[in-house]
């Protein structure tokens, strides 16, 4: 799709991504047989392909994510997980927001298959992080109260608030355009600091093994081309929790 570099230079489709990582994975003795791969991913049904290309590679997926890619399921999801490792195998997690690229090169909207090609609510992409990053941006400039917990809707609370230490940052964007570029970096930085609170936290208690992980922006292209993932973080965990490095050094903005 002619716009997606455009979006990234470090845009990769798919199966570029997928022909890379396992390699770089079997270099660390991580078998995609003996691989549970979990995701972090938006529910919007856009993400969904990403989920198949890499259930079509590793043998068991699981799922740790909600609205907008963050990881909603928390320590107990992750602590949960180990259930679901293969005997003396290994974890790898997927994780990240996406961000929608229109037809005519439009940031933040998206053409779905099978829905008429109108301007409204319905192409936005991501809606969750949208909504969120314009009740956020009421917030900060006094135009709406704080954020309050709609039992009916937690999720997106959740969002708006690890959104809310980004408002100032998102609303120096110089125009629309250019929020909707840097409401993914934003999300992906708040995601990576939730995640990396829960591996700590999850692995505290007889956690088996490292963990793997890539964090990157998927951006959803209209029907007929392939997406796009923008790797920025792939990352080795040990079996602590604690940070133990970049597993490569070319994953750059």
């Amino acid at each position: 799709f002619p716009f997606a570099r455009d979006l990234s230079p470090a845009a990769t489709t798919y199966n570029e991504m997928l022909s890379y990582i396992p390699a770089r994975l079997n270099q660390l003795g991580y078998s995609p047989s003996t691989t549970l791969c979990a995701t972090s991913l938006c529910g919007d049904e856009m993400n969904r392909p990403l989920e198949q290309a890499l259930s079509d590679v590793f043998t068991q997926t699981y799922s740790l994510g909600g609205l907008a890619g963050f990881p909603l399921g928390g320590v107990t999801a992750f602590r949960k997980m180990k259930d679901h490792m293969p005997t003396d195998g290994s974890i790898f997690i997927v994780y990240g927001p996406h961000v929608g690229l229109s037809q005519d090169g439009r940031i933040g909207h998206v053409d779905r298959k099978g829905i008429r090609a109108v301007e409204g609510e319905h192409t936005l992409c991501c809606r969750s992080a949208i909504l969120a990053a314009n009740q956020v941006a009421q917030i900060h400039r006094g135009e709406a109260g704080g954020l309050e917990l709609d039992p009916l809707d937690p999720s997106q609370y959740y969002v708006e608030s690890y959104l809310m230490p980004f408002a100032e940052r998102l609303e120096q964007s110089r125009d629309e355009a250019s929020r909707m570029m840097d409401l993914p970096y934003a999300l992906l930085e708040a995601q990576t600091e939730l995640l990396e609170r829960i591996i700590y936290e999850g692995s505290q208690f007889g956690f088996p093994g490292d963990v793997v992980v890539l964090g990157g922006i998927q951006i959803n292209t209209p029907p007929g081309y392939v997406d796009y993932y923008v790797p920025l973080r792939f990352d080795l965990y040990d079996s602590e929790g604690q940070f133990s490095g970049s597993l490569f050094e070319d994953c750059q903005q």
